[in-house]
């Protein structure tokens, strides 16, 4: 098994995306050392997806994305209803 490690964005920024943000914590995490960074997707998607991929192999890394919703859509909670 090939354990990797990683951190949140969320350890070098606040959970509000801007792209300059996001690629400070893309530079953060590999000076740090790890392995991946996880992204907390913005609800607005507003993520300039080509410069985050360019930076993450700039600096070595793998990603893992995350996404809070909001409680209405929270399936173990609501598993019949579909929100599209």
């Amino acid at each position: 098994m090939n354990v990797k490690y990683g951190a949140s964005l969320l350890s070098w920024i606040k959970p509000l995306w801007t792209n300059e943000a996001g690629l400070y914590a893309i530079e953060k995490t590999a000076e740090a050392g790890f392995d991946l960074i996880e992204i907390l997707l913005p609800h607005t998607m507003n993520v300039d997806a080509v410069a985050v991929k360019k930076h993450l192999k700039k600096h070595n890394l793998q990603l893992v994305c995350s996404l809070n919703l909001n409680k209405e859509m929270h399936l173990p909670l609501h598993p019949k209803k579909r929100i599209v």
